[in-house]
């Protein structure tokens, strides 16, 4: 019956109590919940209101069996069995106790209880204290412990320092050394008055062990400085009177009263660590408790990453800017460094500006490997990674740690760009390789590159790569002349990719140039002669087999007898043959003389052929000075009848000889089809019957040879 009537109360005590009054206006049922009741309750420490029944402040005749309900709570929570404990209310008020019955038993089924609960406000503790180093006291804390305690409901007001008041909490820490009084009040309620309790606060003063100041010091430091370090120093607003204890076993304090400690005696035997000192000073009053500090003395050895290296993966070329990742890694060199982590920071110049970053990782197998953002690496150029500083986390950063230089460059490399160049094929000869000059709209740097190429028109050939150096975004290269044998002037040389050699960044190309092939020279059946001369006659070369050529410059060399290089002549060229005369001036020695004939260009197009067969030939020169008599006899018998030059015939075939007399008169005039004079005057009427007559006589010999001057002289003729 009760479990289904506490079943009914949670789910549907609002509708009931609806119903309830409908019941009670309409219906004569008899009363069974009995009838409502109020009751002021004032002196809350009276024993007897630690368990009030409610039952038997009901008014009327309740009957038992019924459900009381305390309306303060949630009605899940809200049943209960009756009784109440007014000592127990945290707070002074109005509480009020409904008692239900079953509907189904009569009409008027419930009923209300009313506590007016007067106001309690404790009482004080004699002695209350803190310590002026407590940040917040309680000052519910100041009530006796052993009474019952106040209710909460109250204000507290403070009577000396109001602003050291927060609510119900002060500061001694604030207020300092000594008494302070505080009143806790309640309002009255209905016939109960206000009540109020003063509570008194006494705050001592807690023992000062001072602020310390740890001593940081790297083992490069001059120890021999803190031989005789008073650890008093090393506090600041201590109170006397306390003493040292040695929380790391150094053994450097040798009594209660020693203060003084050897640093460098630490560092020799124990190395680089922590070593704790602890300034106890006891309390001068039962209140507060001893204070203590805590100084330490810590000693780092620097760390040694000469040797190390950086290696920031990987250059790219400009189109993997968007998708690139990198990494570094940071090896160290081959001291030894302590396990854990740390924190290495990096500088990033860009070529103008220079950013740093820190990242936190192990060293993994001595590898220290972190990520770089791409964000930082956004164009092409070069980027310089430095290593600035490397600490262990934990370190206190005292000493400076030992780099040396690690460093390294990534490199985002542009793309090679020639499709807007210019390409530059002079017309060349067939036999020879072709110059190409790329220039222009170019962004190539200097260094090497590779092309692949094409050939189509009147040379053909696909897929040719080629190696070359760019200087100063200029290229140079050439055609192999056994991919381009045929003549004409359609061929059609096509870049289709270029990649630079260093970088390995690669880029179609579409760039074309048409291009000239000129026919050379056919050297295969020429020949040449020279014929033996005199030292001081023409010497001419003769050559053949020259082809349809028209006019050629011909480059020879002389060696032997006479010396001379690199000579140059030009000549016509008929019926494929051609002559030539070798200056005199460089034939000034008789004796054998070899001519070589090294090669010929032929002018119209000037296509250069190199003679290598066949392009010898030696012939002598011969002194052939003339020898002229100086007189001759002709008295018919047949000794020396006549006036003639020796070899006149072939030194100068077209030689002209005057004779005159002494008055200028011409005697005779000889050539090569007269060459001799017979003392007559047969051309010439001068003297008896013709003959010239014993006496001197003057000659002129005109050689028509070259620049050769006439010579002239005189003779004596004797009959």
């Amino acid at each position: 019956m009760i479990v289904k009537l506490l079943s009914f109360i949670k789910a549907n005590f609002i509708k009931c109590s609806f119903l309830f009054l409908f019941f009670l206006s309409t219906n004569s049922y008899s009363q069974c919940a009995g009838e409502d009741n109020s009751v002021t309750i004032c002196n809350i420490q009276d024993p007897a209101n630690s368990s009030i029944n409610l039952f038997s402040l009901l008014g009327g005749s309740p009957a038992t069996g019924g459900t009381w309900i305390d309306n303060s709570k949630p009605l899940e929570e809200s049943t209960f069995n009756g009784f109440v404990n007014v000592q127990t209310l945290r707070n002074s008020g109005i509480y009020t106790y409904t008692y239900v019955q079953d509907p189904s038993s009569c009409t008027i089924n419930t009923a209300t209880v009313t506590l007016k609960i007067g106001p309690y406000a404790g009482i004080p503790s004699p002695n209350v204290t803190a310590c002026d180093d407590d940040e917040l006291f309680n000052l519910f804390q100041a009530f006796d412990g052993t009474q019952l305690g106040p209710q909460q409901n109250g204000v507290w007001t403070a009577i000396s320092n109001p602003a050291s008041l927060v609510g119900n909490t002060i500061k001694p820490n604030v207020l300092g050394i000594g008494t302070y009084l505080y009143t806790y009040t309640i309002a009255a309620v209905d016939t109960c008055p206000e009540q109020s309790a003063t509570v008194s606060v006494s705050i001592f003063e807690k023992p000062d062990s001072g602020a310390p100041s740890n001593l940081l010091l790297c083992s490069t430091d001059d120890l021999s400085v803190h031989s005789n370090l008073n650890l008093n120093d090393r506090l600041a607003g201590e109170d006397t009177g306390g003493r040292w204890t040695d929380l790391s076993g150094t053994n450097e304090l040798t009594s209660t009263a020693d203060n003084r400690i050897n640093v460098e005696n630490i560092y020799n035997n124990f190395g680089a660590g922590v070593y704790s000192f602890v300034y106890k000073v006891l309390s001068s009053n039962p209140i507060c408790t001893f204070s203590e500090t805590r100084v330490q003395i810590i000693i780092e050895d620097p760390l040694d990453f000469r040797g190390s290296t950086l290696v920031v993966n990987s250059d790219i070329c400009e189109d993997k800017i968007a998708t690139a990742t990198y990494t570094a890694t940071l090896t160290k060199g081959p001291q030894n460094i302590p396990p854990g982590n740390y924190i290495v920071t990096y500088s990033l110049f860009d070529g103008t500006t220079t950013r740093s970053f820190s990242v936190n990782d192990e060293f993994v197998n001595g590898d220290f490997v972190f990520d770089i953002d791409k964000v930082n690496l956004p164009a092409i150029g070069s980027y310089t990674f430095t290593i600035t500083n490397i600490v262990r986390t934990e370190s206190r950063r005292i000493c400076t740690n030992l780099l040396g230089i690690i460093s390294d460059v990534l490199t985002i490399s542009p793309l090679p760009k020639i499709n807007t160049a210019t390409v530059t094929i002079e017309p060349i000869c067939s036999g020879y390789d072709a110059a190409v000059v790329i220039s222009g709209d170019t962004n190539l740097a200097n260094g090497g590159y590779r092309i692949t190429y094409s050939l189509s028109g009147d040379n053909t050939a696909a897929n040719q790569q080629i190696d070359f150096t760019a200087v100063n975004g200029v290229a140079n290269f050439a055609i192999p002349a056994n991919l381009i044998p045929n003549t004409g002037t359609n061929t059609v040389f096509t870049i289709t990719n270029i990649v630079n050699r260093t970088t390995g960044c690669t880029s179609a190309v579409s760039l074309s140039k048409i291009f000239t092939i000129n026919a050379t020279p056919d050297v295969s059946e020429i020949s040449l002669s020279i014929e033996n001369e005199c030292l001081e006659g023409d010497t001419v070369v003769q050559l053949s087999g020259l082809g349809d050529i028209t006019n050629v410059t011909f480059n020879y060399s002389l060696t032997g007898a006479n010396m001379a290089s690199n000579q140059t002549i030009s000549a016509e060229v008929s019926s494929g043959e051609a002559s030539f005369i070798i200056p005199m001036e460089l034939l000034a020695n008789s004796g054998t003389t070899n001519f070589t004939l090294h090669s010929l260009v032929n002018d119209s197009n000037a296509c250069i052929a190199v003679v290598l067969d066949n392009n010898t030939t030696s012939f002598a020169l011969e002194n052939c000075t003339v020898f002229i008599p100086d007189g001759f006899s002709p008295n018919g018998d047949s000794r020396n009848d006549t006036f003639r030059i020796p070899q006149i015939e072939f030194l100068y075939p077209d030689f002209a000889l005057e004779i005159y007399n002494r008055y200028g008169n011409l005697l005779f005039k000889g050539n090569k089809d007269k060459p001799a004079w017979d003392g007559k005057n047969s051309d010439y009427k001068v003297g008896i019957d013709g003959v010239a007559p014993n006496g001197v006589y003057f000659y002129i010999l005109h050689p028509n040879k070259g620049n050769r001057k006439p010579l002239q002289g005189r003779l004596y003729l004797n009959r």
